[in-house]
């Protein structure tokens, strides 16, 4: 939780007032699963060890990879 890092990534999104319903959605649902660590990807059934140790490490991505996962083995 350090305020200063030496090596990382800092992004501003200017987000548009109003959107489209439709437009929303398809973002919502769209995953970036590049973005994903390949650990968790390699053993999913550590993703809620992982988001217990480290919750300031849980993105939309991740969700919905996990709710995939989950809803494919069932």
């Amino acid at each position: 939780y350090k305020w200063h890092i030496s090596k990382g990534q800092s992004i501003a999104k200017h987000l548009p007032e109003t959107k489209i319903w439709s437009d929303l959605i398809k973002e919502a649902n769209l995953l970036k699963e590049n973005e994903l660590p390949k650990s968790l990807i390699t053993y999913p059934r550590y993703i809620p060890l992982f988001l217990m140790v480290y919750p300031h490490r849980l993105n939309r991505d991740l969700v919905i990879w996990y709710n995939q996962s989950l809803t494919a083995s069932s």
